[in-house]
């Protein structure tokens, strides 16, 4: 910040579109900035980031009340950040240029560092919780999940079903780190996570448990066991998910729904309208129909599970 040579940045008051940080981009808020009253957003800058289609997004904005400037840092999946007041807008812009370039570090370093690799090989960069269970998903089971609801609920728009998803499903970015701690009730979804098993047992203890003793390994063990027995409903109250190195090795038995990718990605069209042909023809000639729109729930389990085994058997 010492060496910032404020004149690379500023011309007649105006921001060189040039000098904004590669991947950033300046934005009109001139709908949210009154000139007479010098009250609301004087500047906005946005960043699309990779993830959920159309929502994510960085944005950095400077607001002006009067005399006083604020830097506002608005990044997706996270709390606002404030900055300020500065007594000028040149003041103000300085911050939001360096704020521009530490979160652009931070891009490149997700990117290249190791958190990377395992964000990939965990296929997991979301979690979400109905009230009941929590659920992982990949950015592309995401992605589809989402184009769905919009089309059947938000007359395509996918930003209102973002909103949902994160409003009433509590949807939170996974920290790309190798050891995550998913725990969540019908309130609340949060995520404690390490970087390394001996960081991440002491963590947990110290801001979830609490009563954990023995070496590493014994610890670690016991937060997998109270993971598996762990339920919204249960004694515990929280269900509870541990990952580490990108495989979930604890959490809830035979309630953890682990999302699979969207039917989409993995068949052609012609290759869903078969299988679609196939499950309407299962679906009335085994009569799974109850009446009345309704699905005889006790054959449909059985003919899920009957399924499930054929393909065990294939093994």
């Amino acid at each position: 910040m010492n060496n910032f040579d404020l004149k690379k940045y500023l011309a007649e008051g105006k921001l060189f579109e040039e000098s904004i940080p590669s991947g950033w981009k300046k934005i009109d808020t001139s709908n949210d900035y009154e000139e007479e009253e010098r009250q609301g957003r004087l500047m906005g800058f946005e960043a699309p980031m990779n993830g959920i289609e159309g929502d994510e997004v960085d944005n950095i904005y400077i607001e002006q009340d009067g005399d006083e400037y604020e830097v506002h840092v608005m990044t997706a999946f996270n709390d606002p950040e404030y900055e300020g007041p500065f007594s000028s807008k040149e003041e103000a812009l300085k911050v939001a240029i360096q704020k521009m370039e530490d979160l652009k570090k931070d891009w490149d370093e997700k990117d290249l560092g190791e958190g990377k690799l395992h964000e990939e090989a965990a296929g997991y960069n979301y979690a979400s919780c109905d009230g009941d269970t929590i659920k992982l998903w990949s950015k592309e089971s995401l992605n589809g999940f989402v184009s769905d609801m919009a089309e059947d609920e938000y007359d395509g728009n996918k930003k209102s079903a973002v909103g949902y998803m994160k409003n009433e499903q509590m949807l939170t970015k996974l920290p790309s780190s190798p050891y995550l701690f998913i725990y969540a009730n019908d309130e609340s979804l949060d995520i404690l996570d390490a970087s390394n098993k001996e960081e991440f047992v002491t963590l947990i203890n110290d801001e979830f448990h609490g009563e954990l003793e023995g070496d590493v390994d014994t610890m670690f063990e016991k937060i997998l066991s109270l993971a598996n027995d762990s339920s919204i409903s249960g004694d515990s109250q929280f269900q509870q998910v541990v990952i580490e190195n990108g495989k979930v090795v604890g959490g809830a038995k035979g309630e953890l729904k682990e999302n699979r990718p969207h039917p989409t990605e993995v068949f052609s069209d012609e290759e869903l309208d078969y299988i679609g042909d196939m499950m309407t023809a299962m679906y009335d000639k085994l009569g799974l129909a109850a009446g009345e729109g309704e699905t005889d729930v006790k054959k449909a389990l059985a003919l899920s599970d009957r399924i499930e085994g054929f393909f065990q058997s294939l093994n």
